[in-house]
């Protein structure tokens, strides 16, 4: 008969003895070979890797699905923490769901949903004085293989803009649908509803202004754009968005730029044709100014296009996202007159999530708002810059150009 093994085994730690048992030994050794599988697969390159090493065997499948590690340190390799917090998020579905929507492998209106949840986790932030706010998360989103809705078209511009010029073709186009009766009754509509699709007119605006801005562009409306720095164009905002509605916006930046149009000639009550030449069909201006938020939603401040002026009677207000068929919370409209001594304009318009960028339009003060396609109108556009910026009326004593 053969005597059972020790089970007992006497191990020296330097020069102090410790007994161990055998089964403890082969606990430690299966624990350590467990914790060494999971940082095995969490340096692995993608979620293919990840899935083909945990089919290789059961101790494997344990490694990579046993718990949320090897998905969390995917996750946090890839993209920007969760708004939600570390603690109780689902590592696991959330990487698969977006590793999903970059192969182009989601459907609307799931593909929405994963995008937005990527954008509201973004927390852009100016890498140095002389860059524009950028995003781990928001460069995830300009590489998309799925189309995106209207709302997030218009939130990602500011990257879009920078991978694809606008061409003549297509300006005329624009300036034919933001210049129409149609878009200004859009945007003085007191309520908005999703119908109306105003994320659209929206765009159309802001594509414009792209294209306007493009400092590559021979036939650029704006001269200017070429005094502009690249902090001084139209970027994304800083810090994260609104996560819920009803939480606080963040607050409203001082300085600002803006750009506005409108043709010498009256267009028609829908988007119509324009000339060939475009580029010489209105006057255009360029200006900066600062704005104050004296107390909660009420604006004043002052600046500087072809003539100094006042902003005065401004307001904010904020825009309930099922009014305009958005998702994301933060919308809010804006509007001011914009004085020149004894003359002024009205300005009413959209200001996007984040608080760097306003579209609407603009009318004379002295026309009543229900008969303002009557008189002189156009777009405009308005972004924020940063407070060391230099002043562009340094750079060009004349501002505006008609």
């Amino acid at each position: 008969m053969i005597p059972p093994s020790n089970p007992h085994k006497t191990v020296h730690l330097g020069e102090f003895p410790l007994e161990v048992t055998l089964p403890c030994l082969r606990h430690r050794v299966a624990a350590n070979i467990h914790q060494l599988l999971k940082f095995i697969a969490s340096y692995l390159p993608d979620l293919h890797g990840v899935l083909a090493f945990a089919s290789v065997s059961r101790a494997f499948h344990a490694a990579v699905h046993g718990d949320h590690f090897v998905f969390r340190t995917l996750f946090l390799r890839s993209y920007e923490p969760p708004r939600a917090g570390l603690s109780g998020y689902d590592f696991t579905a959330a990487f698969q769901a977006r590793t999903k929507l970059l192969h182009g492998r989601l459907e609307q209106p799931e593909a929405d949903e994963v995008s937005r949840d990527i954008l509201l986790d973004a927390s852009p932030y100016r890498r140095s004085a002389l860059a524009q706010p950028s995003s781990t998360n928001l460069s995830y989103l300009l590489c998309l293989l799925t189309p995106h809705s209207a709302e997030l078209q218009l939130l990602l511009a500011p990257g879009l803009f920078d991978l694809a010029k606008i061409d003549v073709e297509t300006m005329r186009m624009l300036k034919g649908r933001v210049h129409s009766a149609l878009a200004l009754r859009v945007f003085l509509c007191k309520n908005y509803k999703p119908e109306m699709k105003l994320l659209k007119w929206l765009w159309y605006v802001y594509a414009l202004f792209a294209g306007h801005l493009d400092p590559a562009r021979r036939q650029g409306t704006f001269y200017q754009a070429g005094l502009l720095l690249q902090q001084e164009r139209p970027g994304f905002w800083q810090g994260r968005l609104q996560s819920a509605p009803g939480s606080p916006p963040p607050p409203l930046p001082s300085r600002w730029l803006a750009a506005y149009t409108y043709l010498v000639f009256p267009p028609g009550p829908e988007p119509g044709e324009f000339p060939e030449d475009v580029e010489e069909s209105g006057d255009n201006f360029l200006g900066e100014f600062r704005l104050e938020e004296t107390s909660l939603g009420v604006l004043e401040g002052q600046g500087k296009d072809y003539r100094s002026f006042t902003i005065r009677k401004g307001r904010l207000e904020s825009l309930p996202e099922d009014s305009i068929g958005a998702k994301v919370p933060g919308w809010r409209k804006i509007r001011f007159i914009k004085e020149y001594g004894s003359h002024g304009w009205k300005y009413e318009g959209v200001l996007l999530p984040g608080g760097a960028v306003a579209l609407g339009m603009w009318w004379d003060a002295l026309v009543p708002r229900d008969r303002a396609e009557q008189g002189r109108y156009g777009v405009f556009m308005m972004w924020a810059i940063d407070e060391g910026c230099e002043e562009l009326g340094r750079r060009d004593t004349r501002l505006a150009i008609r």
